[in-house]
């Protein structure tokens, strides 16, 4: 259990060099993509792209959850009622006091201990459908390379 908190707090401390490493990953696939091109018409193998692009889909949403991770009072990174200060839209933030029937989860990240959730409304939808894109290059990628091999 404890080396899950710390990949959570590496998350959610590292996203910003996730984000960056999955930026780079498509960018990479997509001059794959291009450079494959040599024939007009003719349609590229996802050999050579497919590869990157769901590595940088499954590094987007690992790094859109930290981002999330990020804005929440879990994982002792912040003192709930410090956090609770911070997003607070009073400039003392003594009016935004801990609510008692606040909750937190990990999925669906949510965290409305201050009131309001302090989790993006897009944040959870946005997961889920880069694991999802992630998922179908995957399938699509290893079906086409059986394919080609067979």
């Amino acid at each position: 259990m404890a080396a899950l908190y710390v990949v959570l707090v590496l998350v959610a401390l590292g996203w910003p060099l996730i984000a960056v490493g999955a930026c780079a990953l498509v960018i990479l696939a997509l001059v794959r993509l291009a450079g494959g091109q040599v024939e007009q018409g003719a349609s590229p193998m996802p050999g050579r792209w497919g590869w990157p692009l769901s590595a940088g889909m499954a590094m987007a949403a690992i790094a859109s959850y930290g981002y999330g991770l990020a804005r929440t009072t879990s994982l002792s990174m912040t003192d709930a009622e410090d956090r609770c200060v911070l997003v607070s839209r009073n400039a003392f933030g003594y009016e935004h006091p801990l609510s008692s029937d606040g909750a937190m989860s990990l999925w669906p990240l949510h965290d409305t201990t201050c009131g309001p959730d302090l989790v993006p409304a897009f944040l959870n939808p946005l997961v889920i459908a880069l694991a999802v894109l992630c998922l179908t290059l995957v399938v699509v990628t290893a079906a086409a390379r059986a394919r080609r091999e067979g």
